[in-house]
């Protein structure tokens, strides 16, 4: 089509009257005829669904296009992370370590929350194989670290449960629990099992197991993030039950507990000068950025002033576009 290939030839342009459908195909053919990742921010998070939605079932390879959804009410901060969207963001940020061209779909709160850095995430998720050989205790010693929990038997998400040899874990994006069976340190089996019945159904070659929190964190860098919250704290005059409050925190963090509602400590990160967001997981983004929670407004401006490398920003009125691919 003429027209797109037109826009396509700019770097950066602002086109307004334009059309989701419009958007959709420009956004798929920039995709294919550059090199590069793309991210799309949309103003709500139902128009980022609907977006996922359309350009996911319209690319060759479904696993080209990456959902990073985001809560938008404050209350959401309240309570733990809605679990299909704590999967795909955990998904998508793990996804984009092997930094394979993606189309990244997310809404402005996905685009401007706090994450853990590309580091952390790049030795978050592992995978465990038969008759490959691993250390039982240093697997268990991992699943602490990205958020799962030792339970006496394994009924839910993000449970693990050690009986001698046997290891039963239920990972994230797994409708059902797996059992690992060790002879020694080598993986004999690995099948999938009934949490009711602890019946075994469906034997599996290997398992992927990715983190179930996005607050990832060892001893030491919890030693630096507590100094930092009591050293901000030292500032203020804190009544009792705020006093309460972040004891409650500090020894949920250090229990690794109830990471879901601790994710305003995201920007806590010790080997960090300012905080990261998902757009910061990608080298072509300019990293730095520094927006408060709810800062919509600050990454409008900036998106809209090219200061963030990402692709298309949707407003429902314009379409903001800035392309690397065009630009190389």
């Amino acid at each position: 089509m003429r027209i797109e290939a037109n826009i396509l030839a700019y770097d950066k342009i602002k086109l307004g009257g334009s059309t989701d459908g419009y958007n959709q195909m420009l956004i798929i053919s920039d995709f294919y005829k550059g090199s590069k990742s793309i991210f799309v921010v949309l103003p709500t998070l139902y128009s980022a669904q609907k977006y996922y939605d359309v350009i996911s079932q319209s690319v060759y390879d479904f696993d080209d296009v990456l959902f990073f959804p985001a809560d938008e009410l404050v209350s959401s901060e309240m309570i733990s992370a809605t679990g299909d969207f704590l999967f795909e963001r955990i998904n998508t940020l793990c996804s984009l370590v092997n930094e394979k061209k993606r189309i990244i779909i997310t809404n402005f709160h996905g685009a401007i929350k706090y994450e853990m850095k590309k580091e952390t995430w790049e030795k978050s998720s592992f995978k465990l194989e038969v008759d490959k050989e691993y250390d039982i205790k240093a697997v268990c010693e991992s699943l602490l670290r990205i958020g799962y929990i030792n339970a006496y038997t394994v009924t839910n998400t993000g449970e693990f449960s050690r009986r001698g040899s046997i290891l039963d874990i239920f990972p994230l994006g797994y409708d059902k629990p797996v059992r690992i069976d060790f002879f020694d340190d080598q993986i004999e089996t690995i099948k999938h099992f009934d949490s009711e019945t602890q019946r075994s159904i469906v034997k599996l070659d290997y398992v992927n197991i990715l983190p179930v929190s996005e607050f990832i964190y060892d001893d030491n860098e919890l030693e630096i993030a507590k100094n930092k919250i009591y050293s901000f704290l030292d500032n203020y005059e804190l009544s009792q039950i705020e006093d309460d409050m972040y004891k409650r925190d500090i020894e949920s963090l250090t229990l690794h507990k109830n990471l879901g509602v601790l994710s305003r400590y995201l920007g806590l990160d010790p080997t960090l000068e300012q905080p990261q967001t998902v757009l910061d997981q990608m080298e072509k983004i300019i990293s730095g950025m520094n927006y408060d929670a709810w800062g919509t407004d600050t990454i409008k401006k900036d998106i809209v002033a090219g200061n963030i490398h990402l692709g298309y920003m949707w407003t429902g009125d314009f379409l903001y576009y800035y392309s690397e691919n065009a630009a190389n």
